[in-house]
């Protein structure tokens, strides 16, 4: 029993002793639970930590190609911009070789204007000399004219002297008139020279009969249209005619005459050579523009008919006597080439009005050779043409010339076309100037 008890006593120790040991390894277990926890969340952790790594990178790699485009943008847009200019480059020197290539052209015609200035001016001075023994000879046929009034033989002598001084006068007027060949207002200088010739024989026919020729009444003073200069210095205006129908006159140059202070028909009436040649410089036309559209002459046809200063731009209708007086008066024109009327013939390329004939397209300001060139490649080949452009006809082959947008519109080729087709008519057989022949004239 003792020994029971004893061994008891041993045994509840290591009772004791293993219920600490189930404790501990309980303990020891959850640790271990929590351990194999930890390590699953660290192993987490770590995959987590990986993934982050590979996005940072990815958002490395995505920022670099997103500062490489932003450049590659940069790039792109100052290209294009590059691009734009060079274009632009190559249409100002295309312009400036079509100018290059008028400058021989301009200069020979500067020295041949040179010369016929040259030349006018001798002839000036020879006609000026002839117009003085002119009236040196209407002196004398005044003379003459008073004594017939003497006697019957008296005025025989007087009639005969008055001949014999026609005589001489016919004779000036034919070398006048060769010499004048040359000079501009050489037309005025001959009625000048007939007027005188034709008083002179007036003046022998008369008789003794014939009563003293009475003084000329003074004619009522006409209104004057002067006031001021124009910006060129020639003679202003206080009243607005319409230069239209001045033949040679299309809107655009009477709205560049105007732009200078030339707004009437007096004014141009009033033109002398001086005048002319002041505004053909500031008008940049071909010389001779105005000499040879007879600008002058048209102004004082219209004015003969009539038209007062401030009456309004229109010139008045004369009576049916006056016009067939005024026909009669004038100079009848040889008959010329017959009238052309009908130019359409099918279509071009882009779709507007086809032609049967082929114009000097270069005429037109702001088309030279390599336009000209391009215009043909697609039908467009007449001045009628351009000048029958609609608004989408201009925007047709400005597209298609690859040109600058409005250049058909700045350089006017619609108006300037209409311009031409005015002053040149097409006639059968075809007369139409060319560049060359239109810089070469005057």
């Amino acid at each position: 029993m003792a020994g029971l008890e004893k061994e008891l006593a041993d045994t509840k120790p290591k009772v004791a002793r293993i219920a600490g040991l189930e404790k501990e390894l309980a303990d020891a277990k959850a640790r271990a639970a929590r351990v194999a926890g930890l390590e699953k969340e660290l192993a987490d952790a770590k995959a987590r930590a990986a993934r982050i790594a590979g996005l940072e990178k990815e958002l490395a790699d995505a920022k670099a190609r997103a500062a490489r485009i932003t450049a590659l943008e940069k790039d792109l847009a100052e290209a294009k911009a590059l691009g734009g200019r060079v274009k632009g480059l190559e249409q100002e020197v295309q312009r400036a070789q079509t100018r290059a290539g008028r400058v021989p052209g301009l200069e020979q015609e500067l020295a041949a204007a040179k010369a016929d200035a040259k030349k006018a001016a001798a002839e000036a001075a020879k006609l000026s000399e002839r117009d003085a023994q002119l009236r040196a000879a209407q002196t004398e046929v005044r003379t003459l004219t008073a004594r017939v009034s003497s006697t019957e033989t008296a005025a025989g002598k007087a009639a005969k002297s008055a001949e014999t001084s026609a005589s001489d006068l016919r004779r000036r007027l034919a070398a006048a008139e060769k010499s004048a060949a040359l000079v501009p207002d050489r037309d005025k200088t001959i009625i000048e020279l007939q007027r005188r010739l034709a008083a002179a024989e007036k003046a022998g026919k008369a008789k003794k009969s014939e009563k003293a020729p009475a003084k000329p009444k003074k004619k009522a003073g006409k209104r004057s249209w002067q006031k001021g200069t124009t910006k060129l210095g020639t003679p202003g205006a206080d009243h607005v005619d319409d230069l239209k129908v001045i033949s040679g006159i299309g809107p655009v140059m009477e709205k560049t005459l105007q732009s200078f202070g030339i707004q009437t028909w007096e004014q141009i009436a009033d033109f002398n050579k001086g005048d002319i040649d002041k505004v053909t410089e500031a008008i940049d036309a071909f010389p001779g523009r105005i000499e040879r559209d007879d600008w002058v002459g048209g102004a004082k046809k219209l004015l003969a008919q009539g038209h007062k200063p401030g009456e309004g731009g229109k010139p008045k209708k004369s009576s049916k006597k006056k016009a067939a007086k005024a026909e009669k008066a004038a100079p009848k024109k040889a008959a010329g080439p017959k009238k052309v009327t009908k130019w359409r013939s099918g279509t071009t390329k882009l779709g507007t009005a086809g032609a049967g004939h082929t114009d000097d397209l270069k005429v037109v300001n702001g088309i030279g050779p390599v336009m000209e060139k391009t215009l043909n490649g697609f039908g467009i080949q007449t001045w009628e043409q351009l000048a029958a452009f609609s608004k989408a006809d201009v925007t047709k082959v400005n597209d298609a010339i690859d040109s600058f947008p409005g250049r058909i519109e700045r350089d006017n080729w619609v108006s300037q076309a209409a311009d031409l087709m005015k002053r040149f008519p097409l006639h059968s057989p075809y007369d139409r100037p060319t560049r060359k022949t239109m810089l070469n004239e005057g």
